[in-house]
C-alpha cells in the first residue's frame, strides 16, 4: 500500500513540473515589400511622416512603451530611456534628439504658440517649445561630435543623416522662437535660452552688425523664385532671411507723358548661415 501511495502522488507532481517547463513560442512572420516602401520606411522619422523613426520606435519597445505612452508621459519616458543600461549611448542620444523634436514641434502647434504676439515674453507655450528645440539641438550634436565613432566614419549611415536633420531643423526653430520671445532689433551677441547662452558670431556678416532688424525668418523651408540661380550651402546648420528696415522710399516721376517712371528702392534682404556647438 505504501508503495501505491506513493506513486499515486508523484505524478500529478511530474506533470506539474512538465507544463511550467514548456518553453513559449513566439510567432515571427516575414513580409516582403516592395523597393518603394522598404526605403521609405528607412528614410520615415518625425520629420518626413509626423512619426518616430523605426529605431526610435524600437528603442522605446525595449521599454514596453509605445509613442502613444511616450508622448503621454514624457517626463517619465525620458527617465526611463535614460536609465537604461542596456541601450548604446549613440542609439540614446539619436532617440532622444528626436522625442525632444517632436515634443517642441507638438508644442508649436498648440493655439498659445500659434497666435502668440510678436516678442511674447513670458509666454509658457513657447518658453516649453524653446527648451524642447535647446534639448533636440544638443543631445543631436552630442551624437554627432562627441561619440566615439567620428562622424567620418559613419558618412554613410542612414541613422547620422536624419540626426543631422534633427540638427538643422531645432537650429532652425530655436533661433526663429527665440526671436517671437526675446525683442530685439539687431542682431544680439548672445541668445538665452533658460540658463544657456547662445554666442552670436557675425564675423564673416559684418554688414549686419549695425542694421535694424525688422524680422528674422528660417529659410529652411523657404522657396524663392524668381532667380535664375539659388545657391544653397547643405551640410550642418541652418539658414534665415534677415530682412532690415528699409530707408523711406523714394518716388521720381520724370515726365508722365515721355517716360513713365517710377523708381521705388526695394526692402534689403541678407542671408545668414548658422551653426551653433
Amino acid at each position: 500500500m505504501l508503495l501505491t501511495r506513493h506513486h499515486t502522488f508523484t505524478r500529478p507532481i511530474i506533470l506539474g513540473l512538465t507544463i511550467v517547463l514548456l518553453p513559449a513560442c513566439q510567432l515571427v512572420k516575414v513580409k516582403e515589400n516592395n523597393i518603394h516602401q522598404a526605403i521609405r520606411s528607412k528614410s520615415e522619422n518625425i520629420l518626413t511622416h509626423d512619426q518616430l523613426s523605426a529605431e526610435t520606435t524600437s528603442l522605446l519597445k525595449l521599454l514596453s512603451l509605445t509613442p502613444q505612452q511616450c508622448t503621454a508621459e514624457f517626463e517619465t519616458c525620458l527617465k526611463r530611456l535614460n536609465t537604461q543600461t542596456d541601450i548604446a549611448a549613440d542609439e540614446r542620444y539619436a532617440a532622444l534628439s528626436e522625442l525632444y523634436l517632436a515634443q517642441a514641434l507638438e508644442l508649436s502647434k498648440q493655439r498659445n504658440c500659434t497666435h502668440a504676439q510678436p516678442h511674447s515674453e513670458n509666454n509658457h507655450c513657447l518658453e516649453q517649445s524653446l527648451e524642447a528645440f535647446d534639448q533636440s539641438l544638443r543631445y543631436s550634436y552630442v551624437y554627432l561630435f562627441k561619440m566615439q565613432e567620428s562622424p567620418s566614419t559613419r558618412v554613410f549611415d542612414q541613422r547620422q543623416m536624419h540626426v543631422r536633420t534633427f540638427y538643422n531643423v531645432a537650429l532652425s526653430r530655436l533661433i526663429t522662437t527665440a526671436y517671437r520671445t526675446q525683442p530685439f532689433h539687431q542682431i544680439p551677441a548672445q541668445l538665452n535660452v533658460q540658463q544657456r547662452q547662445y554666442i552670436v558670431n557675425l564675423e564673416h556678416y559684418p554688414e549686419l552688425k549695425s542694421k535694424t532688424i525688422d524680422r528674422v525668418q528660417s529659410s529652411y523651408n523657404l522657396n524663392f523664385s524668381g532667380f535664375y540661380q539659388v545657391n544653397r550651402q547643405d551640410g550642418l546648420g541652418a539658414e534665415f532671411v534677415v530682412v532690415t528696415e528699409a530707408d523711406p522710399i523714394h518716388k521720381m516721376i520724370l515726365s508722365l507723358t515721355r517716360y513713365r517712371f517710377i523708381k521705388i528702392k526695394p526692402i534689403p534682404i541678407s542671408i545668414l548661415h548658422a551653426i551653433c556647438p
